[in-house]
């Protein structure tokens, strides 16, 4: 009843006796406003008129609006009061009441709500941007008044009075907009509910308070950036707490900026790992070259078990990573084949290209060092590493230039323990990439897996291993500092500034590791060049003169040329320099004792100078190339580095059982790809390398190293020289044991290829973890530390104990007590002194 007479409607109630105030509608005042009223519904469906597309029908009614133009500006004056009230009764016959007025719209299909204005099919995209902007000035028109309360704003002590000091219109905004989408979504929900005969649930109007809340503090915080608004920095400090990322999660939950709980995504990720097949990103072309790479992946637990009293080892998880390398090649296999040709060479030791190298490497040295022609030659200190290795560089040519792969992580396997889950891996690759009769697959392993993998390509021609490059160098690093143990190689390490001499004994950390062994190389190189340019030789006649020092340390610098030209063509993308240096340095790592290497080495060099396609292809893609130009990296190295790294920041919530943790593995590259659009997007994240790595400069620890060296080259007695203190590997013995060692390693090595490949000799494995070498370790220059400053505080407390007794001998008996008493004293005090200084000492040198 009410709704009717407020759309303009009359119920006529009875007057009874005795009421002088009539209620109906001969009283104006209980219609006074209906014309304004009538006057809007008709200007509300005017512009619903305007909005539509029905030009027609706006043409007939603005032809009829037009005459009703003329009234507009006029003024009508009454002379009598007769003639108003006349005019006024004219009026009241011809306008209609506002009810007529709603009828006749609704006939028309306009239906008009005075409570609620806006019609949404009458707005457009600029009225929203008009509304935005009014709300926005209307914002910055609050500030005055936060301000005033802006200590609630940034440390209030409740929610409820943070939520207070909020503008209205903000609040009025987000309570409107996010009530009407809840209670229409509860309509269709209610709906549902009652069709199914379920109790309705109630809408929950404290989340939508904490929904407003926080989109409010957004918009605030966005408004008045300098404001130390509290729920954004709040939230800032919970994202740097990992123990409360699930409560950070939960919050994103209420708030729906995630869309679900965490156990629902748990169940989902599973659900898309069971959906993905890896092999439908496998390229299926023929000039396609497929590399496999293979490697063991770890997973600890972050956290020690609950209940772990005793410090237990944290749970760990292995398995078998393996990814898919395809390159696409400029021409097919066959004609590449063609174009290339063959240069045949011995397979271990020296070679006309490493001797080719080596001749590089001394020439850059001599040409830094320029040397002037005169009784004391002189020459240049101005240069360090980085100004050798480029001068190196402009000797070769990186001719790779394919475009970067076709990355791939397939199925991860069982962990490589054992040969048989080794060749499982192996044969997976044979059934997902489905090779043809005239098809192959390289695989790259380290040598532990390599290891394991030569009794499966013996059975198999079609999978051929090949022994990655960047595990290789790291033993090749470790054969030098096991053979040059004995000679002063830690002490000269110790001259550079490292203090951890034993970590650098097992080669703990590679970057480390490798900058040590080149500037020692390069200090080396340049004592070696300036003591040949003074004694007027030629570096070919330092191993048939008498300084053995010059002899042992000249190998050093002519095997770590080995080992670095090794690494500028992993670094270059150059095979040949790659290939070529392993084979002469192969002969070093049966002699330090690493048999497994030397076993490896051997099949690895064998498989490439036998099979030219192989070849050819390591000419063409040597390295890999991932994140910028020029810069690359061995296929292992890139595995390690990205590979590895990759699956571990992408699996979640390491499981105990190893079918759920491949099953998570192969599931990754999915699950990247899924955020790598918001991701890239909103904080700009790319796998491109900006700029170079910043390494600090050692010029003046070279120069200090190359002069001391230099000094001890020329000594009578270099074993004075701290240099070479406690080698006592240099001598006769030890030195002619270096000198013959590197033809022993090539026997060695030419020993196991006739038992194990071709074949013409009886298998046996006896002497072949025997070094040829006496190896020195840290340990063992400790102790030899140690008992040399035991005997010298034994002869200074001998040398004491005689002086005291001379000078006793000579003196009275009451004099000499009182100064033996004060001597005694003062000898006790210097005594102590000594022993806290050379302890002091002792230490330092642990």
């Amino acid at each position: 009843m009410n709704c009717y007479e407020e759309k303009g409607g009359h119920i006529y109630q009875r007057v009874g006796q005795g009421i002088k105030k009539d209620p109906n509608c001969d009283n104006l005042s209980h219609h006074k406003n209906d014309t304004k009223k009538a006057l809007e519904v008709i200007g509300y469906w005017i512009l619903n008129i305007a909005n539509s597309d029905n030009l027609a029908f706006q043409e007939k009614i603005l032809a009829h609006l037009a005459p009703i133009l003329c009234i507009i500006n006029t003024q009508e004056k009454s002379e009598t009061t007769s003639s108003t009230l006349l005019s006024v009764q004219n009026i009241k016959n011809e306008v209609p009441s506002l009810f007529i007025i709603l009828i006749i719209l609704i006939l028309v299909k306009f239906n008009y709500n005075f409570d609620k204005k806006l019609n949404p099919k009458n707005l457009t995209s600029k009225h929203f941007f008009e509304f935005g902007e009014a709300l926005a000035h209307s914002i910055i028109l609050t500030k005055n008044e936060l301000k005033i309360h802006k200590k609630l704003l940034e440390s209030p002590t409740s929610i409820e009075e943070y939520r207070s000091i909020f503008p209205s219109c903000l609040v009025q905004f987000y309570d409107g907009l996010l009530k009407t989408l809840y209670e229409t979504k509860k309509k269709i929900i209610d709906r549902q509910r009652k069709y199914r005969k379920k109790p309705l649930k109630p809408l929950n109007y404290e989340k939508i308070t904490k929904q407003t809340t926080f989109f409010i503090s957004i918009i605030l915080n966005i408004a008045f950036k300098g404001w130390k608004i509290w729920l954004p920095r709040t939230m800032a400090s919970l994202c740097r707490k990992p123990k409360l990322l699930s409560s950070l999660q939960g919050i994103l939950e209420v708030v729906n900026i995630t869309s679900h709980s965490q156990r629902h995504e748990r169940n989902l990720e599973k659900i898309r790992a069971l959906l993905v097949d890896p092999t439908d990103r496998i390229c299926h072309e023929k000039n396609i070259w497929n590399l496999g790479i293979i490697d063991n992946v770890d997973f600890k637990e972050t956290t020690f078990g609950y209940g772990n009293i005793f410090d237990a080892v944290r749970g760990n998880s292995h398995a078998t990573l393996r990814m898919l390398f395809q390159y696409q090649l400029p021409n097919e296999l066959p004609e590449i084949i063609e174009i290339q040709d063959e240069n045949k060479q011995k397979l271990f030791g020296q070679n006309n290209f490493s001797q080719q190298t080596f001749n590089i490497f001394n020439s850059v040295f001599e040409q830094l060092l320029t040397f002037n022609e005169n009784l004391t030659p002189n020459y240049r200190s101005d240069f360090n590493e980085d100004d050798i290795r480029n001068q190196i560089m402009t000797h070769f040519e990186v001719s790779f230039n394919l475009p970067p792969p076709n990355v791939i992580i397939l199925d991860a396997g069982d962990p490589p323990s054992s040969d048989s889950a080794v060749h499982k891996c192996l044969e997976m690759y044979k059934n997902e990439i489905g090779m043809e009769n005239n098809e192959y697959i390289n695989v790259v392993a380290d040598e532990a897996i390599f290891r394991r993998g030569i009794s499966y390509c013996k059975t198999n021609q079609k999978t051929k291993m090949i022994l990655g490059q960047w595990h290789t160098n790291k033993d090749m690093m470790m054969a030098l500092i096991t053979i040059f143990s004995g000679y002063g190689i830690f002490n000269m390490a110790g001259i550079l500034g490292v203090r951890f001499l034993d970590k650098l004994e097992k080669g703990v950390d590679f970057r480390a590791t490798s900058r040590v062994l080149e500037l020692i190389w390069i200090s080396v190189g340049i004592a070696i060049h300036i003591y040949v340019k003074k004694k007027k030789q030629t570096l070919d006649n330092i191993l048939k003169e008498e300084n053995n020092c010059v002899k042992v340390w000249y190998l050093y610098f002519q095997w770590a040329s080995y080992w670095r030209a090794h690494w500028f063509g992993i670094r270059w993308g150059i095979f040949d320099l790659q290939h070529e240096s392993l084979k002469a340095f192969s002969p070093l790592f049966p002699i330090a004792g690493k048999s497994n290497y030397a076993r490896s080495v051997t099949y690895h060099i064998h498989c490439i100078e036998n099979n030219p396609l192989l070849r050819k292809m390591l000419r063409t893609a040597p390295s890999i190339n991932l994140t910028s130009p020029g810069h690359f990296f061995a296929y292992d190295e890139a595995l390690e580095t990205f590979g590895v790294k990759f699956v571990k920041q992408n699996v979640t919530r390491i499981p105990a059982d190893g079918e759920e943790l491949k099953l998570r593995i192969k599931a990754t590259q999915l699950e990247k790809e899924r955020t790598e659009m918001l991701i890239c997007d909103y904080i700009g994240d790319s796998v491109q390398s900006s700029r170079p790595r910043n390494v600090q400069s050692r010029k003046e620890k070279i120069w200090e190293l190359a002069h001391l060296l230099i000094n001890a080259f020329e000594s009578l007695n270099p074993l004075e020289n701290p240099v070479f203190e406690f080698c006592n590997n240099l001598n006769d013995d030890g030195v002619n044991q270096l000198i013959i060692a590197y033809d022993i390693g090539i026997k060695r090595l030419q020993t196991i290829a006739n038992q194990e490949i071709f074949l013409t000799e009886s298998y046996t494995t006896i002497g072949r973890r025997a070094r040829n070498i006496t190896r020195v370790t840290v340990a063992d220059i400790t102790k030899m530390k140690k008992e040399k400053k035991i005997e010298i505080r034994e002869e200074k407390e001998k040398e004491k104990g005689r002086g005291g007794r001379g000078r006793g001998r000579g003196r009275g008996r009451g004099r000499g007590r009182g100064r033996g008493r004060g001597r005694g004293r003062g000898r006790g005090k210097e005594e102590e002194t000594n022993m806290l200084s050379d302890d002091d000492d002792e230490a330092t040198d642990t």
